[in-house]
């Protein structure tokens, strides 16, 4: 691949750079920001920050990282002029014709991808110098350079997989926002237009009143999310609404996505049965939630494919969220759990036990989480860093296996 710039300073164009005399050399300072772009791309160079992602993970010399090659070279370098300076480096091995290769990073159908590493050749313009015999020069190495094969050392493997790990980070961020977004969307839902004995009231007005019956109701509805996720289940339950037209993005906005009246009806109608209802009334209505939660379709998932895991991470997160509303609901009254055990007799541990089940979805989430918060640079450099992701990654790993063989015998 071609890069044209203008003419390179003096102290880029020698044999062996003194990083000192590119360090303390404004004018080559200001050529080397400027070209900067040229080198790596408009598209490259907002990505890899979007990413939190290190320029030179992108850089390799011959079979090995750019960085670790002329990183020594730069460390004894106040620490604002290192990357300035290595990329005067960079430009320097382009100059002399070393065999420098750039992985790309762009945007395709809104995902980010990756180029294999390309080659580089430097094509040097200016309206007072004739380049040609340098120009000529620099095209018979790149044609010697391209008829050899590169490929990596073990540390590039590493790098490589550093880029790999950007572009994950980037996919599930977006999952994250995405629930995100839809939990504000559900919270707006299930809180609009709500009713109390059959009066209009606001969220404070229900918390108000759910407080002060708070030690007799048989679950806490105070807590927003609480509520907002069991009222969820409520309209699975009884309004004939799956779980991914509340907790898949694309189904919410939907035509026919279920409409704000029903998921109101739905929370009004929750919290009435929590507030009113008898034990035996609350019981029955939550044995009913119980049963359908238990037997609820999920997304069908295997171990180490990221790609199920991250299209699904929403409803994972709605599953695992209400198995953890539901439990500790179970765990605040030891009287309405033995209630729902004497109401479902047989049936009870099974459907105990699915619920349950859900619950290690919480692994898959938690290195969501983790690779979603990944420190690039840190992964790269630090091994016992890099260790404590795939430990999470294991982790994720064992409990898609557990829910896949617990189901089959459930």
């Amino acid at each position: 691949m071609k890069i044209t710039i203008t003419a390179v300073p003096k102290p880029l164009t020698r044999l062996f750079p003194n990083t000192w005399v590119i360090a303390d050399d404004e004018n080559c300072l200001y050529y080397i920001e400027k070209m900067k772009e040229f080198i790596f791309g408009r598209e490259t160079l907002r990505i890899a920050y979007n990413m939190g992602l290190d320029i030179f993970t992108l850089v390799f010399i011959k079979d090995a990282p750019f960085k670790e090659v002329y990183y020594k070279k730069v460390e004894m370098l106040p620490e604002n002029k290192r990357d300035v300076v290595l990329t005067g480096l960079l430009i320097n091995a382009m100059y002399r014709g070393k065999p420098v290769r750039i992985v790309n990073l762009y945007k395709q159908d809104n995902q980010i991808k990756v180029s294999e590493p390309q080659l580089i050749r430097l094509n040097i313009i200016d309206t007072d110098t004739d380049y040609a015999y340098i120009n000529k020069k620099l095209i018979k190495k790149a044609e010697k350079n391209g008829q050899k094969k590169y490929g990596f050392n073990e540390i590039s493997s590493h790098y490589m997989d550093t880029i790999s790990m950007g572009l994950v980070k980037d996919y599930i961020r977006k999952a994250i926002n995405e629930k995100e977004f839809l939990d504000k969307i559900n919270i707006k839902r299930f809180s609009k237009d709500l009713r109390i004995n059959n009066r209009p009231a606001s969220i404070d007005d229900i918390n108000m009143l759910l407080q002060k019956r708070r030690k007799v109701t048989l679950i806490d509805l105070t807590d927003t999310s609480a509520r907002m996720y069991l009222s969820a289940l409520y309209a699975i339950t009884f309004k004939n609404i799956k779980i991914e037209d509340i907790f898949n993005v694309e189904k919410v906005f939907l035509p026919d996505s279920p409409e704000e009246r029903i998921c109101s009806e739905a929370a009004s109608e929750f919290i009435n049965i929590i507030y009113n209802g008898n034990g035996i009334e609350i019981c029955d209505i939550l044995v009913k939630m119980a049963e359908v939660f238990s037997k609820m379709e999920m997304p069908s998932l295997q171990a180490g494919k990221l790609g199920d895991i991250f299209s699904n991470y929403t409803i994972i997160y709605a599953a695992a969220a209400l198995a953890y509303k539901f439990d500790k609901a179970f765990s605040r009254h030891e009287h309405l759990k033995m209630t729902m055990r004497m109401q479902m007799i047989d049936r009870f541990w099974g459907v105990y036990c699915n619920i349950l089940l859900y619950k290690k979805y919480g692994d898959i989430i938690s290195f969501c989480h983790s690779v979603a918060d990944i420190d690039l640079k840190r992964y790269r450099d630090d091994h016992e860093y890099e260790n404590s992701i795939i430990r999470s990654f294991e982790a994720a790993e064992r409990a898609v296996r557990d829910i896949n063989e617990e189901r089959k015998i459930l």
